[in-house]
């Protein structure tokens, strides 16, 4: 598992060497999903980094939300910022007002699968509609059925491309907290093609339901 360079580096050793004990003893060279697998065990513990007694909630919220800013700034997004999947998943924990909203079809949910979250943190409007693969023209009317202005808005998709285009149509129509995810859902490709298995919210062995 690559540790998080968001992380304390000491937490992310103990945490690696915690998954290769555990899988290395029972599977050996053990498969891809065997790892998914610990990966998800060791998420909790990736996650106490969040939720030290060191910060109150919303003080390590505004550090990752300032993370976001500086990548806006150096990236000249033109939304409120960009954020992991770990600072996503932490945010929906820390943030009482944070909303993930998946702009991916009800195709790819059913297919491949979704983030699992608290329902009421969760939002799902298509981008682009299926079947027909057409513009979603009523994709700004059903977020403002969902979600206030000010509200922090975590955009996610497969990996990355129309949550960008999402945040950025948010932001012209007066959501003032616009965020891209990194590297979505399902994140890049390897070598043979398969998606999980580089970066994104699967990758990162943050909790998911699905296929």
């Amino acid at each position: 598992m690559d540790e998080n360079p968001h992380f304390d580096a000491q937490q992310g050793k103990k945490i690696t060497n915690l998954v290769l004990e555990i899988k290395m003893p029972i599977f050996g060279a053990a498969s891809p999903r065997h790892a998914y697998l610990w990966r998800i065990a060791a998420t909790p513990h990736r996650m106490n980094d969040y939720h030290s007694n060191e910060l109150d909630p919303m003080t390590k919220a505004t550090d990752i939300y300032t993370q976001a800013d500086q990548r806006r700034q150096s990236g000249n997004l033109p939304y409120a910022g960009a954020v992991t999947p770990e600072e996503a998943a932490a945010l929906l924990q820390l943030d009482p007002d944070a909303r993930l909203v998946d702009v991916r079809t009800r195709a790819e949910l059913d297919w491949v699968g979704r983030p699992q979250i608290a329902d009421d943190r969760y939002i799902h409007i298509e981008w682009i509609r299926y079947p027909g693969s057409v513009p979603n023209a009523q994709f700004l009317e059903q977020l403002r059925a969902q979600v206030t202005p000010n509200a922090p808005l975590l955009f996610l998709c497969r990996s990355a491309a129309r949550s960008k285009v999402a945040a950025k149509l948010a932001t012209e129509n007066g959501f003032t907290r616009a965020y891209d995810i990194l590297d979505g859902f399902e994140g890049d490709k390897n070598s043979a093609g398969h998606r999980k298995t580089v970066s994104g919210w699967c990758h990162c062995g943050l909790p998911w339901i699905g296929a």
